[in-house]
């Protein structure tokens, strides 16, 4: 029964992925490079502190669904340069979040070791 249900989920995903593929990468990408852009600069300038999670948690979820954007694309046979060009970038802005994250929790953590 929940096989059944993801499947309805997954065809309806491919089928609204590829009626809507300009608008899902017009907005996703550059979102996401926003968003992780806000992350790294929250290294270096005073933000409230529970900003760097939620621009590195709507980064990461931009990035999630483009790389189901592009698994919807390889699973009709869609191989071309662009697809592996968006599950790059997903994985390497998700990287760069994960990376700020983990600087930032080193950085709390160096501050209250050295008090």
């Amino acid at each position: 029964m929940i096989i059944n249900q993801l499947g309805q989920f997954w065809n309806g995903w491919e089928a609204w992925s590829r009626i809507n593929c300009i608008a899902i990468c017009s907005t996703f990408v550059p979102l996401m490079f926003t968003l992780t852009g806000v992350t790294v600069l929250g290294l270096w300038f005073p933000f409230p502190r529970r900003w760097m999670p939620l621009s590195a948690g709507l980064a990461g979820g931009c990035g999630l669904l483009l790389c189901l954007h592009v698994l919807s694309w390889l699973h009709i046979g869609v191989v071309h340069p662009v697809t592996f060009i968006l599950v790059g970038l997903s994985l390497f802005c998700g990287a760069v979040n994960g990376g700020a994250l983990w600087l930032r929790q080193t950085r709390l953590a160096w501050g209250r070791s050295l008090q």
